[in-house]
């Protein structure tokens, strides 16, 4: 299965090579830039995942907010896409059943919405090598790996009532108004949540790049 995965996730960047990679005669011209593990990172894959990030990471944090964790989060698109080829090598990954396209679909279509016009989305999509399909398969799997990350993390998120009641004193004037903590708790509780989350997550993060030979070949 997990083979299989990965022969599909490499085909789709595969055929989206952009044109600039691509010798007159047809024929696909790519280099690989880095592995993990066995699997090759190539030229290609990175140039397409800046494109599709660079469009992404222009909108609104309200825009941007549909298209979930790691296709906002400020990273490289090399370190993009090695963190996802890991990423797809877990258990949780491969056990992930998604069983509608919904988020994946407003993912797609917020995408296509970046553009002014279906003209304009069409011309991207033939630059990359791109189908709808191919595009779509892109937002789909992007669903399942903020899913594995949220359902690898979020158990080890533990909040507790001192942890609130520590940040709310820190901050009690400055973010809150001096207002009284039960008036507030549930927005403390949120932030408290969120700084956990994110040290949890950069943990994880951090353990699962040092469990993987990564070599860089650029």
């Amino acid at each position: 299965m997990r083979a299989l995965l990965a022969a599909v996730l490499s085909a789709t960047f595969a055929l989206a090579a952009p044109t600039s990679l691509r010798a007159q005669e047809g024929v696909l011209v790519d280099r690989v830039v880095a592995t993990v593990g066995t699997t090759p990172v190539t030229a290609s894959e990175v140039a397409m995942e800046a494109a599709l990030r660079e469009r992404i990471t222009a909108l609104d944090a309200d825009d941007r907010a549909v298209f979930g964790q790691l296709l906002t989060e400020p990273r490289d698109a090399l370190e993009a896409v090695i963190f996802r080829s890991i990423l797809i090598e877990t258990p949780e990954f491969i056990s992930i059943r998604i069983t509608d396209d919904v988020e994946a679909y407003e993912r797609y279509s917020a995408f296509e919405a970046t553009f002014e016009d279906r003209r304009e989305a069409a011309a991207f999509r033939r630059s990359w090598g791109l189908t709808r399909v191919l595009l779509m398969e892109y937002f789909r799997t992007s669903v399942v790996l903020d899913t594995t990350v949220v359902l690898s993390v979020s158990p080890n998120v533990r909040v507790t009532e001192d942890d609130e009641r520590r940040y709310y004193e820190q901050d009690a004037e400055r973010v809150f108004g001096s207002r009284p903590f039960e008036d507030v708790r549930e927005a403390v509780a949120r932030r408290v949540y969120a700084q956990k989350y994110d040290q949890a997550y950069q943990g994880w993060r951090k353990r699962l790049r040092a469990g993987v030979r990564i070599r860089y070949l650029r």
